[in-house]
């Protein structure tokens, strides 16, 4: 129960701060202990909510319950999927929760394994309606506000117990032969294909969940060519065609956790230690939609049973020793495969070493005590393509971010607006390094959060500023007479950020001899919203607009959106503007 408490814990956390809440009490997990005995039965369920505990808010959440209700969130764990036996208890305790004063309300669902997750969405046992309908009883209307559903998994946290879980994964296969690989010395690399069970594959998955795709380069993003839906009619009308209408599934796994001594089947060792090795870098996209096909409420069950049979897929086990030379391998070999379909720069860019020291970093100083870490407010975590990207959670993908960096770090405001993200994000790939050098700087070791500090403590700001203008520029109103300042809202976003931070890091003048500094940088994120106003952003575009004006005086096209692609006449602009912008900005 500690683990699943624990786990519990962690995957409210992380839904809260995705919607702007900060950090909780010790209320959280006293709620978490008391309620979770009622998980003790596999036929019973726990529903909190925000109500129960109290959650600290960000300054944007303040302003938002000036304006409205607050918001609730409702959480409903169970062990069980919802189906018509359970569904009435759990739509009479969720609604239990919901008041009269309250604004939108969010109820997630959350389940201990991928299998329950899906067949409980696919069973439209709990719709909006029903809860509608039993909020009435107690006379309360949501028609007015906004009530939705989500479901997920509880998240995996890293709460190490004495009984960790081992287990050996048995995956049928026609031949436990196969077929060997000539070998590799250099690193030592050993490669098996077989024809497996594709259920065997999609059960790893349910244990697993996204851990088996921690070097899946696309994770599960949605192919254009709609192979979710392709798959899915296969499986339904003729499971046996599946080896031969697709690709694969390649999992990589550390030498000592592949046995092959049964005739007709391989043995994964501790496919459920999360510490092992054991991921699938192609063929996610194949596992999750057959996980969707077998779990789903909605397709009956002689399909399943008769795809569970039939339905088998090629698998490619390349089997590494542990030794660090052998990640760079697993990059390899992942990139390479997924060259075959669709990728882009962002997929390769994840996997350059800078990446890893700078996720590294965060999770480090994340697992401090708070009070001992200074950097705290300061570290973020770089994720992959698909995954969430949001200033809350301080985890960033590589669209926004490299842009960023190139107008603060390289003073490149200009071209991290025009420049094209393949161009931006260059990449040597054999020394798995960015080709622009000064685009994420290095972290040497034993130096790491000092480098941090001097080079990336101002990204969270710049990135929450970001979300910022673009906020407010949305819904920015300037007249006829302003059109100088609708350039500069307009084209000029990554301008506004450069002179900005260059201002509250007190750097008056870019000089190409100088390296930028940002270790005495205090501005956190929250900073963002008590200095940039609807008001104070109309100021700083009328100052840019009027300076830029006479800067470019004989420039006839200084308001069309190619002369903010120019780096030099951006850095002429701040040694003009900066008196100007730091008292707007309030900051002498």
């Amino acid at each position: 129960m500690e683990k699943l408490a624990f786990d519990i814990e962690s995957s409210v956390k992380n839904i809260m701060e995705i919607a702007g809440y900060d950090e909780s009490s010790i209320e959280l997990s006293t709620c978490i202990k008391r309620e979770i005995i009622k998980l003790s039965s596999p036929d019973e369920f726990m529903v909190i909510s925000n109500q129960d505990f109290d959650f600290d808010t960000t300054v944007e959440l303040e302003e938002k319950r000036k304006e409205s209700e607050p918001p609730l969130y409702v959480f409903c764990i169970s062990k069980k999927e919802i189906c018509y036996t359970n569904s009435t208890d759990i739509i009479k305790e969720i609604a239990s929760k919901v008041e009269k004063n309250h604004g939108d309300v969010y109820v997630h669902f959350l389940f201990d394994s991928i299998e329950k997750r899906i067949g409980s969405s696919t069973s439209d046992q709990i719709t909006k309606d029903s809860i509608q309908k039993k909020l009435k009883e107690r006379s309360i209307s949501l028609n007015k506000v906004n009530l939705s559903l989500s479901y997920g998994t509880i998240k995996k946290g890293n709460l190490h117990t004495q009984d960790s879980e081992k287990k050996e994964y048995k995956i049928q296969v026609l031949s436990r032969i196969g077929i060997k690989a000539k070998a590799l010395e250099t690193p030592k690399t050993m490669g098996h294909v077989f024809t497996a069970s594709l259920y065997d594959l999609v059960m790893l998955y349910n244990d697993k969940e996204s851990d088996l795709f921690s070097k899946n380069l696309r994770l599960g993003i949605k192919d254009e060519l709609d192979v979710d839906s392709s798959i899915n009619n296969t499986l339904k009308k003729n499971p046996t065609e599946f080896w031969y209408l697709n690709n694969g599934v390649t999992i990589l796994i550390e030498k000592g956790n592949l046995f092959l001594d049964k005739p007709n089947s391989i043995i994964l060792k501790d496919a459920l230690d999360r510490k092992t090795e054991i991921t699938v870098i192609n063929g996610a996209q194949t596992l999750n939609a057959a996980a969707n096909f077998f779990f789903s409420s909605v397709v009956e069950d002689k399909n399943k049973e008769e795809a569970k049979n039939k339905a088998f897929v090629m698998l490619k086990i390349i089997s590494l020793s542990s030794e660090s030379s052998d990640s760079e391998q697993a990059d390899r070999i992942s990139i390479s495969l997924n060259r075959q379909k669709p990728i882009v720069i962002d997929d390769i860019a994840y996997t350059m070493d800078i990446i890893s020291k700078i996720n590294g970093l965060h999770d480090k100083v994340k697992n401090l005590p708070e009070e001992h870490s200074e950097l705290d407010p300061f570290v973020f975590s770089i994720v992959r393509r698909g995954e969430l990207s949001a200033v809350t959670q301080r985890t960033y993908n590589l669209k926004v971010l490299p842009r960023i960096l190139y107008s603060i770090l390289l003073d490149k405001p200009g071209t991290a607006r025009s420049g094209a993200i393949k161009s931006i994000l260059k990449v040597d790939v054999d020394n798995k390094k960015f080709e622009e050098t000064g685009l994420f700087p290095e972290l040497s070791e034993g130096n790491e959060e000092e480098d941090f500090k001097n080079y990336y403590q101002a990204v969270n700001f710049a990135m929450a500023l970001f979300d910022e203008i673009t906020e407010i520029s949305k819904n920015l109103s300037l007249g006829e007479h302003e059109t100088n300042e609708s350039s500069i809202d307009k084209y000029g976003k990554y301008l506004i950020i450069y002179i900005i931070i260059n201002v509250l890091n007190s750097r008056k003048e870019a000089k190409p001899e100088e390296s930028i500094d940002y270790s005495k940088w205090t501005y956190k994120v929250e900073d963002v919203k008590k200095m940039i106003t609807n008001e104070s952003y109309c100021k700083l575009l009328e100052v840019l607009a009027s300076d830029w004006d006479k800067l470019l005086d004989n420039d006839e096209q200084k308001w069309d959106s190619n002369a903010f692609k120019k780096n030099k006449e951006i850095i002429n602009l701040l040694k003009e503007v900066y008196s100007k912008v730091e008292n707007i900005l309030d900051v002498k």
